[in-house]
């Protein structure tokens, strides 16, 4: 029998339930979409990668052992708009 890793996404989150081929190693985790975040695919992206290194993490790379990396890239800032000096016409000075 193989390792095998479910992972399903719900309404507010994910879930993975991990069998593994000794049986000492099975485990269902949960992790739910952040609340407080504003932009829904990020929000997803956040819950889906707290679940994947729990999920993961005896693979995860140490000092000691080489093994996976997780590492997903920050999204890009929108460029910044150029400031315009605002005058108030008319004014005495």
């Amino acid at each position: 029998m193989k390792d095998t890793y479910v992972i399903t996404r719900w309404k507010n989150g994910w879930t993975v339930e991990a069998k593994t081929k000794d049986g000492i190693g099975d485990f269902t985790g949960i992790s739910e979409d952040p609340y407080w975040m504003e932009d829904e695919e990020l929000s997803q992206a956040q819950s889906l990668t707290e679940l994947l290194y729990n999920a993961f993490e005896k693979f995860l790379a140490t000092e000691d052992k080489c093994g996976m990396v997780i590492e997903f890239e920050e999204p890009e800032e929108p460029e910044e708009y150029e400031e315009v000096e605002e005058t108030n016409e008319g004014e005495e000075k």
